[in-house]
């Protein structure tokens, strides 16, 4: 028989035509949008206090969406691709810090140790996109590596968290230090277009990666991922166009194509981390109920309480009990009589000193279901997972 096995190279296995169409349709969208803002009258202009209520708004749903990203790869166990998995959420930890020091610090906020002004609200804003797009790009040059070291997830906290310190007192604390990136009698810098669109090309440069390696990503929801990062490239060109006056429609619509990206990386993060491994993981159920189904000898699983916990159809065969009859009885139903006082004690010494082994030498007899007793050989084996211990007895 052959096996369903989620992880066949090529096979489309996560399609979503729903998130598709509507992906497709924001980045069909997009050059008229950017015509309009591009517009003399620049588009639309928001008051202040309207525009501070829209900001805070999606800027906290940013938070949180980043923060799941955060959550869901960091938590990765099963993932053909963990440590690019792990990286990505922990680099997402970073990002929402990052966010969230972007909206304590926008100007009409209540000010955050220095008077909050664009140019501090800015620097946040940069870090965060920065960190995002390399951590795409890494994640979309890491190959497969199943089993992450286990000093790297603490490692790499430990530098996301020193990288979100460093940000935090350079935003905070010194920003009219740092180069100008919002000159308030003439609007964006050039430096602040420069490293926009810097972060433009860094995102076709993943789109590019993606590409070149989309049939080991062919599984990894690469649908998302290609959306997540031309709608971040999308949102950058938005913030090249603020005006003297950033309420406007270039800065919304910026933000929720941003808000966009965050939700297919969301969905391709749970994707990888989560669907995948689950299906992976009935797979291999299904394959290993397969096998036993098939065995030709009776396999019975037995706790150390001396309970079945597991018994294949051959035992029927063997016994006339079915399946499952045993699972959930002493394994005494199918002891003799006479051997039932000291199998405990038997018992007691194999899980107290497990090996595989055969029953010994003496003749070995199966009470079946309608009394009479069965001429059997025996071999023991065992299996623990560090919590839970059984005997596995080969008939």
């Amino acid at each position: 028989m052959r096996l369903p096995d989620p992880w066949m190279a090529g096979r489309p296995v996560h399609e979503h035509p729903i998130q598709g169409a509507l992906g497709w349709a924001l980045l069909a969208a997009a050059p008229l949008l950017l015509w309009l803002v591009m517009q003399p009258l620049r588009g639309w202009i928001f008051p202040s206090a309207d525009f501070l209520v829209f900001h805070t708004a999606v800027e906290v749903f940013s938070v949180v969406v980043a923060l799941l990203i955060f959550v869901t790869g960091y938590r990765a166990i099963l993932s053909s691709r963990q440590t690019a998995v792990v990286l990505l959420g922990v680099a997402f930890l970073a990002v929402g810090l990052f966010d969230f020091l972007h909206l304590l610090a926008y100007a009409g906020m209540p000010d955050v140790l220095t008077p909050n002004t664009r140019q501090k609200s800015i620097v946040f804003w940069l870090l965060a996109r920065w960190t995002a797009a390399v951590a795409l790009l890494a994640y979309s040059l890491l190959g497969r590596e199943t089993a992450i070291h286990p000093w790297l997830k603490p490692a790499a906290l430990v530098l996301a968290l020193l990288w979100v310190a460093v940000g935090a007192w350079a935003g905070l604390l010194h920003p009219a230090e740092l180069p100008l990136l919002f000159d308030e009698g003439g609007g964006l810098t050039p430096l602040k277009i420069g490293l926009e669109w810097g972060l433009v090309g860094v995102n076709l440069l993943t789109l590019a990666v993606l590409w070149h390696h989309r049939r080991r990503l062919a599984q990894e929801c690469l649908m998302a991922l290609a959306f997540a990062v031309a709608l971040s490239s999308v949102s950058e060109m938005f913030f090249t166009l603020l005006g003297l006056r950033d309420k406007d429609g270039a800065n919304a619509l910026g933000h929720l194509y941003k808000v966009a990206a965050y939700l297919y990386l969301f969905h391709a993060t749970v994707n990888e981390a989560l669907r995948r491994p689950l299906e992976l993981l009935a797979t291999q159920t299904l394959r290993e109920k397969l096998i036993l189904g098939a065995a030709p000898d009776g396999v019975l699983w037995v706790d150390s309480h001396g309970q079945i916990s597991v018994a294949n159809p051959a035992i029927e065969t063997l016994t006339g009990y079915a399946a499952g009859e045993l699972v959930g009885q002493s394994v005494d139903i199918l002891l003799p009589e006479a051997m039932r006082a000291g199998h405990g004690d038997a018992m007691r010494r194999f899980f107290l000193a497990p090996s595989a082994r055969a029953m010994g030498s003496m003749n070995l007899r199966l009470c079946c279901k309608d009394g009479h007793l069965l001429p059997v050989d025996i071999s023991l084996g065992h299996f623990s997972d560090g919590q839970e211990s059984a005997a596995i007895a080969y008939i």
